[in-house]
């Protein structure tokens, strides 16, 4: 029993002292993902089934894809270049200590990074130029949870462990009892069918990344980045700083096999027929073309060991290999592009609106639709697509459309019908009031008047008379108005162009006016005035309003509607008393107390 526990603590002390010793070795494995078929077959046969149904689907796939099969399956979607495939993530992040606790911003540029690996935005070297593709294939941060509700798609999980070592079981796979890393408290993986996990974690053995391949158990489904080789602001092994590794790994999330194959040194085939064999894996960042198993090496593909600023392609092949997983059938189908494909900005058309998500195929998925703006939802919650109408029928305007999915959000801001001005146009002065554009607008005496962004449209503003007032400055969707107390009125020709259309339309500004109210105490007569200014020039222009009289109980006594912003209150029959007298609405009313005496 000694002799155990010695080894044991020989075996712990070991580990933890290697904590701070990460960095790979040149030639070392820093890949824990490998295929070994005669290993699984014998060590595993079910996963080893598993596989060959796999890779006969994958098959399936390229024949139809070569044959160009016309149908309405889920092959149509992936086989079709133009339909983007798009891949929720969960980031899980294992931390010990800060500096294993990555950033956002980190964590953010990986995504980035995927993306621009799997769209083919690198530039591949000229001698395989013609083989490099775009995998169409992207990744986002999950919005939704499992549970329906809004995420981050970040979670932070301390750990007293301070580093994970990597080992294989004997059928080759990734031996994950041993690994330790997603059966710790918290770090359960999210529903694989809907969700890339992503576990960053402090490797200590120099592996920097290893993936589970499709097939595998959904509680261990996923991929594993040493945290010091996760993104590209932060990520601080110097050969392996900008992203590569996380797509490497996802490559064979995706079942890609290394470029080596499965045996280093043994010219093994990958599986892909437009990747050259490779004798050995590579290392560093050649220069020129390398040579081995009678071709010049492919050292440049994401899928071998050199430094990330060196991996700059996946080939047509791989990209097949890939998609094929979301064929009908396959092992990732029931991820779904939740993108909205109404792709215009403008609908000029008549209403009612149609916007939809591929694919409709996928069964059993529920989209959760929200709709805002000048739009409104008509029929649809729910499905694939929906129906929206204007929110006042008949007009033009702008909406915001946003669909979730199993993990996704898409959102879209669409211009619908010709352009208007009543849905959402506002004056927004330096006091935060904000009315609706209409006759009678009153401003105080410099003020802004602003229009909401609308994608590709355009204003235009000129003063065609007024007094006083005037325009003292005109940029993009606002302009300035200066109103002194003793101008009468300025008109402004507002024009509103997009592509649906153009619209003139002219507006009448006032300077701001208040009410006021004489004598008080009344005898004969009780006037209320619009007036405007210090000198209190009468507002003629003001909005009609009422002025009313009620008694100390809140009876009505008496009301007068104004004429030329002004109304008269004839009391002379009234009882001397006290009244309270009310007029107008908004910041400019009044309600004060008016005696009445005879």
């Amino acid at each position: 029993m000694k002799k155990v526990l010695l080894v044991l603590a020989l075996v712990y002390m070991s580990l933890h002292s290697s904590w701070g010793q990460s960095v790979p070795q040149r030639g070392q494995d820093i890949c824990g993902t490998h295929l070994d078929e005669a290993k699984l077959k014998k060590y595993n046969p079910s996963a080893y089934q598993k596989h060959i149904e796999i890779e006969q689907l994958t098959q399936e796939y390229i024949k139809r894809k070569t044959a160009k099969v016309n149908d309405q399956s889920s092959v149509q979607r992936v086989t079709d270049p133009q339909v983007t495939i798009t891949i929720p993530v969960v980031v899980h992040v294992m931390f010990n200590t800060n500096a294993q606790n990555i950033s956002d911003t980190q964590i953010r540029l990986q995504i980035d990074e995927l993306n621009r690996d799997f769209r083919g935005r690198r530039t591949p070297p000229a001698e395989f130029a013609n083989l490099a593709a775009d995998a169409n294939i992207e990744f986002q941060l999950a919005c939704v949870d499992p549970n329906g509700n809004p995420t981050t798609g970040i979670r932070r999980v301390f750990t007293d462990r301070g580093g994970f070592a990597y080992r294989e079981t004997a059928a080759g796979e990734p031996d994950e009892a041993f690994v330790g890393l997603k059966n710790l408290p918290n770090a359960a993986p999210w529903p694989r069918d809907r969700y890339l996990n992503i576990w960053t974690c402090n490797f200590v053995d120099g592996t920097l990344g290893y993936a589970q391949r499709p097939g595998s158990a959904p509680n261990v489904d996923g991929v594993a980045v040493h945290y010091r080789a996760f993104g590209s602001n932060g990520a601080n092994l110097p050969d392996y700083n900008q992203g590569a590794v996380a797509t490497h790994e996802v490559g064979h999330w995706l079942n890609l096999n290394h470029t080596f194959g499965a045996d280093n040194n043994l010219c093994d085939d990958d599986g892909v027929a437009d990747t050259p064999l490779e004798q050995a894996w590579n290392f560093g960042c050649p220069n020129g073309q390398i040579f081995s198993c009678g071709a010049s090496t492919m050292y440049q593909n994401y899928m071998d060991y050199t430094n990330d600023a060196c991996r700059t392609m996946f080939t047509i092949g791989q990209r097949d290999r890939m998609r094929a997983l979301f064929f009908a059938g396959g092992p990732r189908e029931n991820f779904i592009s939740a993108k909205i494909q109404q792709q215009d900005a403008f609908l000029c058309g008549p209403a009612p609106y149609v916007f939809s998500v591929s694919p409709p195929e996928v069964p059993g998925v529920n989209f959760n639709w929200s709709v805002s703006g000048g739009l409104m939802l008509s029929s649809g919650q729910g499905s694939n697509q929906i129906t929206c109408m204007p929110r006042i029928p008949g007009e033009g305007g702008y909406g915001f459309i946003t669909v979730s999915a199993n993990g996704y959000c898409e959102t879209r801001t669409v211009t619908f019908g010709v352009p208007n001005f009543s849905n959402g146009d506002i004056i927004n002065n330096d006091t935060g009031q904000r009315t609706y554009l209409g006759a009678g607008n009153t401003v105080p005496e410099n003020t802004t008047v602003q229009f909401p962004y609308e994608e590709q449209t355009t204003y235009y503003f000129e003063q065609i008379g007024g007094g006083y007032g005037y325009i003292t400055r005109a940029y993009d969707q606002e302009f300035d108005l200066y109103m002194p107390y003793y101008a009468d009125m300025l008109t402004v020709r507002i024009t509103k162009t997009n592509p649906c259309g153009t619209l003139t339309q002219e507006f009448q500004f006032f300077p701001e006016y208040y009410y006021r109210y004489s004598p008080n105490p009344a005898s004969d007569e009780l006037v209320v005035e619009a007036v405007v200014g210090k000198e209190t020039k009468p507002a003629v222009h003001a909005s009609a309003f009422d002025a009313t009289l009620y008694d100390n109980y809140g009876h009505k006594i008496k009301t007068e509607h104004s004429k030329q912003g002004k109304a008269k209150l004839d009391v002379r029959s009234l009882p001397s008393g006290l009244y309270n007298l009310r007029v107008g609405e908004g910041k400019r009313a009044i309600s004060e107390h008016i005696q009445i005496t005879h």
